[in-house]
């Protein structure tokens, strides 16, 4: 093994960076595979794997019961339900109007919504009452704020260097403001790609921020010989590959880093010609020109720096910056269609434009597919492909690949729209089920994989930490600009972040504008699987722990907003207990108490005081649970 590690081109302090190139399963496949760097692995060489297939509009599938046929509502109904019916399944009906409300309102805004929105749209039976509100919910600049955080956990976007020091990107944050911009604006895809690879030329000066957005090292972390300086330079480009490669490919790209890819059609010169079309690209500020579209009253941003004349690139053997091969020019991956070529004298800016273009030409299948599966994900808790960054030979092969497909295709066809995408999600009558169990369902579904009903789940973190704030009426939506801190201050040479204890209502706005420190979290929501922006995160885990409970009950965070919301309860309804527990329950779940619980919960008020019911309501399931 130890031959191995040398032989990856690991070396002191970098040894974790090379390996996670492909990490030890890659070192494991090494130790018996004998392929070479110059012999592709035989199942790689085929492209005949599903992911790299054109995409094509599949036909409906065919629906017999008439039962199944009325449920229909749009073409993602006649996938589900058709595959329903192979399993021996039905549907699960409507959802009650609160329900689908409040599952509408998290899902497309993050915050939930007011008692007064849910009494008035369970009035409206008016027909189209449903679609209006998703529009409305669409068009709202919240809308923005809560799907920005889809893209920034999938890049690990944070605002510090991260390693040891982890000492602050004070200029990140415009790439946030961005993000949230574009998808306010509704931006189609390809567009909000050519930005975030050269919008230094589309005239997005922050887009770029995807480009650096992952940890590097600072130039005094690395030492001044000449192998540290390669190696720490290697890394930062691999940090690139990988995140381009994953987020909008689905491919484990940095893999090719030492050796062809075990498993795709990704050869070691594929990896290469695709870090010369970013080798210009270095971490670092540059000014924000005057006029710039989303400038967000930012003078530097943190976004890269651009080398008109990049060093040339070399195939490096093992991956070792001190062992280099040929020369290698920009260029596409060669097995993923559709070919492309980039001329060697090509200028370093129109370089990236080149890649770019290359993944979102609508013959590339990859790109549609890896977003729409994305997006999917983040409705329904699980991807078509649970893998939502590898859609190679070792990533999960689709549960329903024809509706996958068709709507690929269909993003493609209404001009990349992700508005459109998420409109025809969330006004089928799939999303639109009730969750509740069925034992025969359960019996053959357990994971709901076949969408029998609509798959409950805790909130994110962000919502669990939004909705509390929208509750006790405190919440600041003030949008943009520079974040706030849940930590400390302190200017340590080596930064420590220690949870804030005390709060001011600087410190009340969304959970997006936080700023995202690496390697260190939130005190309270933390717990709640919130990712660390150490490393790409395309899924979040949900667990479910005690310090999850403890800390939602108990610290000082909670404590706080459960005294304004209880100081709102009383604004809203005087002093009287039973008034009080009936304003409280509206405020944090839209709907009165039932009898049981308003006898405990007046219980409660009397004995422990209100606040103390506040806090409970924050502690419950239906708070915590997108319904």
């Amino acid at each position: 093994m130890n031959r191995l590690l040398r032989g990856t081109g690991a070396r002191s302090s970098s040894a974790t960076s090379v390996l996670g190139a492909c990490g030890v399963v890659c070192l494991l496949i090494a130790w018996s595979v004998t392929t070479t760097a110059s012999e592709p692995a035989t199942n790689a060489s085929s492209g005949s794997h599903w992911a790299f297939q054109a995409v094509s509009q599949p036909q409906l599938p065919v629906v017999r019961t008439e039962a199944a046929r009325g449920w229909i509502r749009n073409e993602i109904d006649a996938f589900i339900a058709a595959r329903l019916e192979r399993e021996g399944l039905s549907p699960s009906p409507e959802a009650d109007r609160r329900t689908l409300l409040r599952r509408l309102s998290f899902d497309l805004t993050g915050l939930p919504p007011s008692h007064e929105e849910v009494l008035a749209f369970e009035a409206d039976v008016a027909p189209g009452a449903y679609e209006r509100r998703v529009e409305a919910l669409l068009a709202s600049p919240r809308h923005g704020e809560r799907w920005a955080r889809v893209w920034l956990d999938a890049i690990a976007f944070g605002e510090t260097h991260g390693f040891e020091v982890n000492t602050p990107r004070e200029n990140a944050w415009p790439f946030r403001d961005y993000v949230i911009h574009a998808l306010n604006t509704d931006k189609p895809y390809p567009e909000f790609l050519r930005d975030q690879f050269a919008g230094d030329v589309t005239g997005e000066d922050a887009a770029t921020g995807f480009l650096v957005a992952a940890a590097a090292l600072l130039p005094g972390q690395v030492g001044k010989d000449e192998e540290s300086i390669r190696l720490a330079r290697q890394d930062e480009l691999h940090a690139m590959i990988v995140g381009a490669g994953s987020t909008v490919l689905g491919l484990t790209v940095g893999c090719a880093r030492c050796h062809d890819h075990k498993f795709d059609p990704i050869s070691q010169d594929d990896y290469y010609a695709f870090q010369a079309a970013l080798a210009g690209v270095r971490y670092g500020e540059r000014t924000l020109r005057p006029g710039t579209p989303g400038g967000f009253g930012a003078t530097n941003v943190f976004a890269g720096r651009f080398d008109a004349h990049p060093e040339p690139t070399y195939r490096l053997q093992r991956g070792d910056p001190m062992q280099r091969r040929d020369q290698v020019t920009a260029a596409v991956l060669s097995r993923v269609a559709p070919p492309r070529e980039i001329p060697p004298d090509t200028p370093e800016p129109q370089r990236r434009l080149a890649l770019v273009d290359w993944m979102t030409d609508p013959r590339n299948p990859l790109t549609p597919r890896v977003l729409v599966n994305r997006l999917w994900l983040a409705h329904f808790g699980e991807g078509i492909v649970s893998t939502p960054s590898d859609f190679g030979v070792n990533g999960a092969r689709a549960e329903h690949p024809e509706l996958l497909d068709w709507l690929a295709t269909r993003l493609r066809d209404d001009g990349w729209s992700l508005k459109s995408l998420h409109r025809r999600i969330v006004t089928s009558a799939t999303y639109r089920q009730s969750n509740r169990p069925r034992q025969e369902a359960v019996a053959k579904d357990a994971g709901t994989r076949w969408l029998w009903r609509f798959p409950p789940r805790r909130l994110d973190a962000e919502m669990i930490r939004d909705a509390i704030l929208a509750t006790s009426g405190l919440l600041d939506l003030r949008m943009g600009g520079r974040g706030f801190s849940v930590f400390k201050p302190n200017d340590n040479y080596v930064r420590v972040y220690d949870p804030k204890e005390t709060f001011s209502p600087d410190d009340w706005r969304r959970m997006i504008y936080a700023t995202k420190v690496r390697m260190a979290q939130d005190g309270t929501f933390g717990a709640f699987d919130c990712p660390d922006a150490g490393q790409i995160q395309p899924k979040r885990p949900r667990s479910t722990t005690a310090i999850q409970a403890l800390n939602l009950f108990n610290s000082p965070f909670v404590h706080e907003q459960a005294r304004a919301f209880a100081d709102r309860v009383r604004t809203g309804s005087g002093t009287t207990p039973d008034a009080q527990v009936k304003r409280a329950f509206e405020l944090a779940l839209g709907r009165p108490p039932h009898p049981e619980e308003w006898r405990v919960s007046h219980s409660l008020v009397l004995e422990h005081g209100l606040p103390t019911l506040c806090r409970v309501l924050f502690n419950s399931n239906e708070f915590l649970h997108l319904p």
